[in-house]
């Protein structure tokens, strides 16, 4: 028995599924993952045996740095873009934009983590407009 579930947690088909499961987790219209091409399962950093590691080590390795005091000398545009149904914090967007003196907050509508991926017709021209040199209404 446990030589088949660990054939099964490895299998590529469970790679798959909880790939699709963590990032469906992310959005704000599930459904939208079917937008999603490629199959980043196959990354070894973000196999479903090794995400936990991984994302972990990057955390330990930012230490308790604060930066902020730092970022307020950036002077060159930043254009900070937040799905209003983002599982993360808005308040973290919305530090950055406080903190950085020549930064904006756009927010997307009915969209989670993935904003590119559930409001595309929303997102990239507000990226096109503000890679033209203006801000993005919203």
């Amino acid at each position: 028995m446990q030589h088949r579930i660990e054939e099964i947690t490895t299998s590529a088909t469970y790679r798959k599924m909880v790939d699709r499961l963590r990032l469906a987790a992310m959005m704000a219209n599930p459904k939208t993952i079917d937008r999603i091409q490629g199959d980043h399962s196959n990354f070894e950093n973000e196999s479903p045996e090794n995400i936990e590691s991984v994302m972990s080590k990057i955390h330990e390795s930012i230490g308790d740095w604060d930066w902020r005091d730092d970022m307020s000398n950036l002077l060159m545009p930043v254009l900070t873009i937040q799905g209003e149904q983002n599982p993360l914090p808005m308040a973290g967007a919305q530090e950055w934009v406080e903190i950085l003196p020549n930064a904006r907050l756009f927010k997307i509508p009915d969209s989670g983590h993935l904003p590119f991926v559930e409001q595309p017709d929303i997102f990239y021209p507000a990226v096109e407009q503000f890679l033209n040199g203006e801000w993005p209404e919203g």
